[in-house]
């Protein structure tokens, strides 16, 4: 019930007892005193049913605050719902549509090693010398023995072929 609708049911019998009022006006003394009494009971009555509607509407109020409040609790946890559907649906979608990619790290990963292996062989192979003939130093046979001159004295003689073969990742026998 509302306000306006209390409202109006007073004016209806506020009406309804002015009219009988100005009946009994024109009626005895009598009649007047008990329209005087019934007006005193009327005003009691509708005090305590406006006390009454008063109460019912502040619990009515309560109630509405409660209910609001436990359908937006309801709301947000039906809100959560929808975003994690709308996820999953999205995400299906998504796989559908585009298929994945393979992987490509095994390819790197692959590439990186054989990168570090052909590395490892560059680095550790020796390279063969190639031996010119400098036009500027004397030529001696092979087999003949050198003598290494410093400052006019001789410091040792050495195998040709043995120092040749020591540069050229040979073992040599001899030792100095």
């Amino acid at each position: 019930m509302t306000a306006d609708s209390v409202r109006s049911v007073l004016a209806e019998r506020a009406d309804l007892l002015a009219g009988k009022a100005e009946e009994f006006e024109k009626s005895t003394r009598k009649s007047r005193k008990k329209l005087a009494k019934q007006r005193k009971q009327f005003a009691k009555k509708t005090t305590a049913t406006r006390a009454d509607l008063l109460s019912r509407a502040e619990e009515v109020r309560k109630e509405v605050g409660r209910s609001a409040q436990l359908t937006r609790k309801q709301a947000k946890g039906r809100a959560k719902e929808l975003r994690k559907a709308a996820k999953k649906a999205r995400k299906d979608f998504a796989s559908s549509v585009e298929p994945q990619q393979p992987r490509r790290w095994p390819w790197v990963l692959g590439l990186l090693v054989a990168g570090v292996v052909a590395g490892y062989v560059a680095l550790t192979r020796r390279p063969e010398e190639i031996h010119l003939h400098d036009e500027d130093a004397p030529t001696t046979p092979a087999t003949a023995d050198v003598v290494v001159v410093a400052e006019d004295e001789v410091v040792e003689v050495v195998d040709v072929q043995e120092s040749q073969g020591a540069r050229n990742g040979q073992v040599t026998d001899r030792q100095i």
